[in-house]
This record gives C-alpha cells, sequence and structure tokens, in this order.
C-alpha cells in the first residue's frame, strides 16, 4: 500500500489499505471486490424489481380496464336483450309486419347481439389475460390458477353464446328468405297465368 501510494496510485493505495485493514478486523479477504459485487448484485436486482413493478403496473391497468367494460355492460346488455327480444317478436309477427320487416328486424337484431357481444369477450380476454400474466409474475396458488382457467372459460362461454344466438336468428331469416321465395314465385305465377288467359 505504501509503495502504491509513493507511485501516485492514490486509489490503488487506498483499496490495498481497505482490503489489509478488512482482512484483519473482520477476517474478509479481497472487501473491496466484495463490496463492488454486492452493489452490482444490488443493481440487477432493483432492475428486476423495476420490471416486475412495470408489469405489476400494466396488470392492474387491465384489471381496471376489464372492471370498467364489465359495468357499463351490465345495463348496455341488458337494454340490448331487450331490444333483442322485441326484434325477434316483430319477425315473428307475421300478421303485422311485412317479409322485409320481418327480415330486417332479424338483421338488426343480430347486428346488436354481435355488437354487445364482442364487448364482453373483449372483457373477457382482458381479465383472463391479466389474470395469466399475474400468475407468471409469481407463485400461483392452486385457487389462482383455477381462476386463470376460469375465465378463459368465460372468453369460450361468451363466443358460444354469440354463435347459438347467430344461430338461431339465421335459422329464422333462412325462413323468412323462404317465405320472400315462395312469395315470389306465387307472384310469378299468377302473372304468368294472368299472360297465358288474354
Amino acid at each position: 500500500a505504501v509503495s502504491a501510494l509513493f507511485e501516485g496510485n492514490f486509489a490503488e493505495a487506498g483499496e490495498i489499505a481497505i482490503n489489509a485493514v478488512a482482512k484483519v478486523s473482520l477476517g474478509v479477504a479481497d472487501f473491496t471486490d466484495k463490496i463492488a459485487e454486492a452493489a452490482e448484485a444490488t443493481k440487477k436486482f432493483l432492475k428486476e424489481v423495476e420490471i416486475e413493478a412495470n408489469i405489476a403496473a400494466g396488470i392492474a391497468d387491465k384489471r381496471a380496464t376489464a372492471d370498467k367494460i364489465e359495468r357499463a355492460l351490465i345495463v348496455e346488455r341488458a337494454k340490448a336483450d331487450r331490444k333483442i327480444v322485441e326484434l325477434r317478436e316483430r319477425a315473428a309477427r307475421q300478421d303485422l309486419f311485412s317479409l322485409q320487416e320481418r327480415k330486417d328486424a332479424l338483421i338488426e337484431a343480430s347486428e346488436i347481439n354481435e355488437k354487445i357481444t364482442n364487448k364482453e369477450i373483449a372483457a373477457a380476454q382482458l381479465r383472463a389475460s391479466a389474470i395469466s400474466e399475474e400468475n407468471k409474475l409469481s407463485k400461483s396458488t392452486k385457487e389462482d390458477l383455477q381462476a386463470e382457467e376460469e375465465a378463459k372459460a368465460r372468453v369460450i362461454i361468451l363466443e358460444t353464446k354469440k354463435l347459438n344466438l347467430q344461430k338461431r336468428l339465421g335459422t329464422e331469416l333462412s325462413s323468412i328468405n323462404l317465405q320472400q321465395e315462395a312469395a315470389a314465385k306465387k307472384e310469378e305465377d299468377l302473372l304468368n297465368k294472368k299472360l297465358e288467359n288474354e
């Protein structure tokens, strides 16, 4: 340490002196290297904590967004269901509405269902994604894994619900299309018969 001091290497002299004192008083060799290693490990740890904190904030944002969408959809879904029932009733009333009006009612019901269910699916996907990411971050309990699978299933259930109603509406629409074709054919036959009689 003294020779390094006389050569003007003050940093090296200080390091040698600290290592010598630490060896004598603490019994720790290469004390300054160990301090540098500890500082580097602390930097890495803090970086990992920062990354995890950012991920956790993103997960919280996803959950909050899903909550907000789901709350807004409670009343919107109820109104949509009521409107769909009204439109399907209109489509079923052959005595009050023309074929085109009935067809338009079913098309509108289908569009309403598509729109509201897509919103519900988006919210469910957000929630499932947040739960999945959260489970990747930390040690997941059996309940956490169960919640993740239930969230994924919710998305599938909503997609199935959407498809089932679209199928029922499509069947009703096909029936009206067949009725329109039959009415057009009947009209054409009457016209042809009238032309033959003249």
